[in-house]
């Protein structure tokens, strides 16, 4: 083909691409002008019109409650809120709202960690303190997820009142993790210890008080905190590279009294992973890095450590079908954002390799 033909056929292809994507622009605004006018239809309805205001984004939104800090969410920070969820003219479909008994749930801002995007979006428009109402159009929120009809009507334009009661740095979240371990830990009576005798009243008391065996716990370089709880076959370790075979229970650690494991090996079962090779959380890790083989350990490891920022998502109920369409990793569904879990491992020996 000479170029005086090639060159005509590369111009047709090209407009074209210019009609098709055309179409495609003009059928996304058609879309959304439809969005929209629910949306002014809802507030003009409500005599809401001449208080709300229109982001760039697409998104309505009013500030109801006005305790406007001065600070606002920077990409990366860690945002507390509290939160209710509904389509337009439909009751709530999610909810965690401040009722005096509720924790705010936590999510990482402008990272991609949020869904629906519309409420990331939302989330930099307030100021720590502030209170907002979010008209987001199906857009940014959950529009080709039909699955979600029987919650939330296919289309629809999502309301989202929020209540952004924190904002702090990842810096900060794990200064405040490390609290709660501590607690934790002495909640739990988890440091070995005898307490001497001591006198009351003219009388010598003896307290006897021991805490669980085996060993104190032991803050590894990584953040994680390590307690041996049944001693293993000295000096039998895994080098970096090598298979470990293990059996564990993992905690939520609000979870861990209860018994109330969200992921475990059963019976005979065990996992393998290849150590230190970033196959596994690096908190499971640098536990399993000073373990021996047959010992078991306690280990608590901080968000950072574990699933970090994972991904908050809405409707929390509907997390194995977001999984399922790949809106979310798969551990996001089990693990919230920075949640602190707590692991019994027993550190096995090498394991047959089954076929």
């Amino acid at each position: 083909m000479n170029k005086h033909v090639f060159y005509p056929y590369i111009m047709l292809l090209v407009a074209v691409a210019i009609l098709a994507s055309c179409k495609e622009d003009e059928v996304v605004d058609e879309a959304y002008a439809a969005q929209e006018a629910i949306i002014l239809d809802y507030l003009q309805e409500n005599d809401l019109s001449d208080s709300t205001q229109k982001d760039e984004s697409g998104i309505y939104y009013q500030i109801i409650t006005e305790n406007r800090s001065g600070i606002s969410a920077s990409t990366g920070d860690v945002l507390s809120i509290y939160y209710t969820a509904q389509a337009v003219d439909n009751q709530p479909y999610d909810a965690v709202t401040n009722n005096g008994s509720n924790e705010p749930v936590k999510m990482q801002f402008n990272t991609g960690s949020i869904f629906p995007v519309g409420l990331d979006i939302s989330l930099g428009l307030m100021e720590e303190g502030d209170t907002a109402i979010f008209y987001i159009p199906t857009s940014l929120a959950y529009e080709g997820l039909d699955e979600l009809s029987s919650i939330i009507p296919a289309n629809s334009v999502i309301i989202m009142t929020v209540e952004l009661v924190g904002i702090q740095s990842e810096t900060e979240q794990d200064s405040e993790e490390t609290l709660m371990i501590e607690a934790f830990i002495s909640e739990q009576k988890l440091d070995s210890a005898i307490i001497d005798s001591t006198m009351i009243g003219g009388v010598w008391v003896r307290d006897t008080t021991m805490y669980l065996p085996v060993d104190s716990v032991e803050l590894l370089p990584s953040g994680v905190y390590y307690k041996r709880t049944e001693e293993g076959q000295t000096n039998q370790t895994v080098n970096a590279g090598e298979l470990a075979d293990i059996q564990y229970l993992a905690y939520k650690m609000e979870s861990y009294a209860s018994g109330s494991s969200f992921d475990e090996t059963t019976g005979s079962d065990f996992f393998s992973f290849p150590l230190n090779d970033q196959a596994v959380i690096t908190g499971l890790d640098a536990g399993v890095d000073v373990m021996e083989r047959e010992e078991r350990a306690l280990l608590i490891m901080p968000s950072r450590t574990a699933y970090g920022a994972s991904a908050f998502v809405t409707p929390r109920n509907r997390k194995d079908y977001l999984v399922e369409k790949d809106v979310i990793p798969t551990y996001a569904s089990k693990v919230s954002p920075y949640q602190i879990l707590v692991f019994e491992v027993e550190l096995l020996q090498p394991q047959p390799i089954v076929n």
